[in-house]
């Protein structure tokens, strides 16, 4: 209620002044970090990566708080160091895996996290591994 229409009721811009005011960046220049905060907390998932994929400004001053979002940081020692290239930072996927998000490497699209309801676990593994226990 009373934000900027581009940001909240997101779909996808058709016409040129509907990607002209997604692009606008006189709709972000008053906010502060914490009012960034609450209005991107308050929006779901899909509107953000919608509004994000075209809106520079929104690119610009909410990418911190996106990647706090939208990612895992995976760190620690592993016994032995097994596996330790594993670790890293995953970011949420589109979807859900038994009923759960879901995520892939920063940088390398092969490695997946994932929950296993049957085990009552996260696993990181292989895409091809993905949802099993």
């Amino acid at each position: 209620p009373g934000l900027h229409p581009t940001l909240f009721d997101f779909n996808m811009p058709t016409t040129r002044r509907q990607r002209r005011l997604a692009t606008t960046p006189a709709c972000f220049a008053d906010l502060t970090e914490d009012l960034l905060a609450l209005i991107l907390s308050s929006c779901e998932e899909g509107a953000l990566r919608a509004a994000f994929a075209v809106c520079k400004e929104l690119q610009r001053i909410s990418t911190p708080q996106l990647r706090h979002r939208l990612s895992i940081l995976l760190t620690g020692s592993t016994p032995g160091w097994m596996h330790a290239k594993r670790l890293g930072i995953f970011v949420k996927r589109v979807g859900l895996v038994n009923g759960h998000p879901s995520y892939v490497r920063l940088g390398d699209d092969s490695t997946m996290l994932w929950h296993d309801d049957e085990d009552r676990c996260w696993y990181v593994g292989h895409f091809e591994d993905l949802g099993s226990g």
